[in-house]
């Protein structure tokens, strides 16, 4: 099995080795007590501020108290707000119930009480972004306790993160606790990797060179990763995983810095994580910007599409399995919110659209990505176009919308490919028919199996899909 040469560093903390400029902005000071029981932060603004919130419309039953800070006064929280005074404040300090914030949160209950996940929702109270560069957040802890977080470290600084403007398509989670944290060097990035304590003993080591190894797969499409130092959360699911997936689920959060999250079934051997397909998928969204959810079947589709692909050029699996596993996904798609377009059910409302969502965007991405190669003579393909988007937009500090994302790729290419897709299928109760282009490709379904021939029209375009 062919592996990539990754450089693994392991720290007892966190500590940056990436640079990072701070600009002009807020101050934070983190502190959290050694039973990780209250969370204390103090907050010296850059200028008076008169607005400040947390994310979560829980975070209210999780604060114990909050201050101006210069003058002593109460601040009340009314849902996801503090209440300030007409004129602002200069400075606030707050405590948390971390405790009750990590029993609420759903990812701790396979994990040890060594550690803890809490979301920054739940307890990062701040203004809003729009009139200031970035936020600076420096954890104060005791020597038992680390942080694993994914806003941005600051170079030469244990412990000291940059926040700045994102997507927030989710919740960043932030580690506490005793874990295993590593950096593995790929091509383009440096892989911040948390190994969080389950219910049994992990072989971490072993861990971090899969995720290396699945993160570079991303740079079989044009090089390098598209971000140069992401976090990627390895959370063991033990006794309670609902899969017997080697990963049964995985999510990308794009809030402060792009988190990967993979939760991880440690009863299987590490071998059959190479070959599985969670991680390559993940991974693989951090090819184009966050999506909108009304458009998410473009990123989810476009995700399934590589997943397959570069599965195949790591050598993972077959050219023919790589396009029998298209094969029966799109087959899958067909059969999915019959009568429904993947507009209609990208926003998750639709109980059988999932297939929909994640393969009418595969559909989308194959059939763009051969009339790139085959326009072009092969000097042209989604590989290649992505590449300029990465060179222009990535990584992405807003939500995009799909058609924007297709007429940015259009235009890369210099002439319309995705957008005469779009307005033909995003609204449309058809799932699109890529038999047509699998048989030029010569894809032949037998009994849905899948057999290739060498004399179609473009085979060679079919070859060189899934060559490396």
């Amino acid at each position: 099995m062919r592996r990539p040469f990754v450089t693994v560093f392991s720290r007892t903390i966190l500590i940056s080795s990436f640079a990072a400029g701070v600009a002009n902005g807020h101050d934070y000071v983190v502190r959290v007590d050694e039973p990780m029981q209250r969370l204390d932060v103090e907050a010296r603004f850059d200028e008076r501020v008169d607005r400040i919130a947390a994310r979560s419309d829980d975070a209210g039953r999780y604060l114990i108290s909050a201050y101006d800070c210069d003058t002593g006064q109460r601040l009340r929280s009314r849902g996801r707000r503090l209440v300030l005074p007409e004129s602002g404040i200069d400075c606030l300090r707050y405590s948390v119930n971390l405790e009750r914030a990590a029993r609420d949160e759903r990812r701790n209950s396979t994990l040890s009480s060594s550690n803890v996940i809490v979301s920054t929702a739940a307890w990062f109270w701040r203004p809003s972004l729009d009139d200031v560069e970035s936020i600076r957040v420096q954890f104060d802890l005791a020597s038992s306790i680390d942080v694993s977080i994914p806003w941005r470290p600051v170079e030469g600084e244990s412990d000291v993160f940059e926040l700045t403007t994102s997507p927030q398509s989710s919740t960043a989670p932030a580690v506490f606790g005793e874990f295993e944290y590593h950096e593995a060097d790929i091509p383009g990035a440096t892989l911040r990797v948390t190994v969080l304590n389950g219910e049994q003993p992990l072989d971490s080591a072993a861990l971090v060179d899969w995720v290396a190894e699945a993160a570079s797969q991303i740079t079989l499409v044009y090089g390098e990763f598209p971000n140069p130092s992401p976090s990627v959360v390895l959370i063991p699911v033990g006794s309670r995983s609902w899969s017997d997936a080697p990963v049964p689920f995985g999510r990308v959060i794009r809030d402060g810095g792009e988190t990967i999250e993979l939760f991880i079934n440690e009863n299987r051997d590490i071998e059959d994580f190479y070959g599985h397909w969670t991680a390559t998928h993940e991974f693989s969204h951090l090819m184009v910007p966050y999506i909108t959810s009304r458009h998410r079947w473009v990123s989810e589709g476009l995700a399934q599409y590589y997943q397959n692909v570069l599965l195949a050029r790591a050598g993972h699996q077959s050219e023919r399995q790589a396009w029998q596993e298209l094969y029966e996904g799109f087959e899958r798609g067909r059969g999915s919110a019959v009568g429904r377009s993947p507009n209609d059910v990208a926003n998750g409302s639709w109980r059988d659209g999932t297939m929909k969502v994640y393969w009418t965007g595969a559909v989308v991405a194959l059939l763009g990505d051969v009339e790139l190669r085959a326009g072009s003579d092969g000097q042209q393909s989604l590989d290649t176009v992505l590449r300029e988007l990465w060179e222009c937009c990535l990584p992405s500090d807003r939500t995009w919308s799909g058609p924007e994302l297709y007429r940015q790729l259009d235009d890369i290419a210099g002439r319309p490919i995705f957008m005469p897709l779009y307005r033909r299928y995003a609204n449309s109760t058809d799932f699109p028919d890529a038999m047509p282009t699998l048989a030029r490709l010569g894809v032949k379904i037998e009994n849905d199996r899948v057999r290739l021939t060498e004399d179609a029209e473009l085979a060679e375009v079919r070859s060189a899909i899934t060559r490396h």
